[in-house]
């Protein structure tokens, strides 16, 4: 494949088969569809633990790390799953109790000093030396948990009204844009970054000063690409899809 970074495609066409057959099957055997998606969650994090642990994978020197491994823990359905299913339960809760559900101020702070510390925690983290085993239970837990019910957990503090200023920020209309285009710029953003790199006649020194307008730069031409991809073959065939299916 050309698209090399397109493989994420295909483990989202499996998501959506086993969500389906999990979200079918929770309509009439409420308990079979729970065991499932329990079951499903806890194999991730197993083998998450497990690929960590046997390859002894660190997160600090993960740039040191041949790609043949990184492809094990990164790319592979089984490893990433268990997102893609903590996203599902949080839209069932919400879709089952009609988000209205009532948290006072101290149960609302909670939650939001827990969801919130994983997230820091993941970022420094990759600063500080670790063993093994120390790295094999965090990447197992919170990349393939922890992380998830944290925006998850976003997410339905906003759509229930606990989200404050937070919730304000998501809900502009900047990210409506952004949304229809986020698929095209997933396609062609590696390619902008090919260019601006592999183009280059000597090598490049990273740093903060030269990073930053790269970074900006780079944003700017995925987003015009992508609307202008957008315009030429997703919007032509979403409106041939939605002429089919209107009745």
């Amino acid at each position: 494949m050309c698209t090399t970074w397109s493989w994420y495609l295909a483990n989202d066409m499996q998501y959506f088969i086993i969500g389906y057959i999990i979200t079918a099957c929770s309509v009439s055997y409420f308990y079979l569809a729970a065991a499932i998606w329990s079951f499903l969650v806890i194999s991730s994090i197993i083998i998450n633990f497990y690929l960590v642990y046997a390859l002894n994978f660190s997160i600090i020197n993960s740039f040191l790390i041949p790609l043949s491994i990184k492809d094990v823990l990164y790319k592979l359905p089984w490893t990433r799953i268990g997102p893609y299913l903590v996203g599902m339960a949080v839209a069932y809760f919400l879709l089952q109790t009609k988000r209205k559900i009532h948290l006072n101020k101290i149960i609302l702070w909670i939650f939001w000093i827990l969801t919130t510390f994983p997230i820091i925690l993941i970022i420094w983290y990759s600063l500080v030396e670790s063993s093994v085993l120390e790295t094999a239970c965090l990447w197992s837990l919170i990349r393939v948990i922890t992380i998830a019910f944290s925006i998850g957990w976003i997410v339905w503090a906003s759509v229930t009204g606990y989200g404050g200023f937070i919730n304000t920020f998501l809900s502009h209309e900047i990210f409506v844009v952004v949304d229809r285009l986020t698929y095209c710029a997933y396609l062609i953003n590696p390619i902008i970054i090919f260019l601006s790199y592999f183009d280059a006649d000597k090598a490049i020194h990273n740093d903060m000063i030269f990073q930053l307008p790269t970074f900006l730069g780079v944003v700017i031409l995925t987003f015009f690409g992508a609307f202008i991809l957008y315009l030429m073959f997703e919007k032509p065939f979403r409106s041939l899809l939605e002429l089919l299916t209107t009745k």
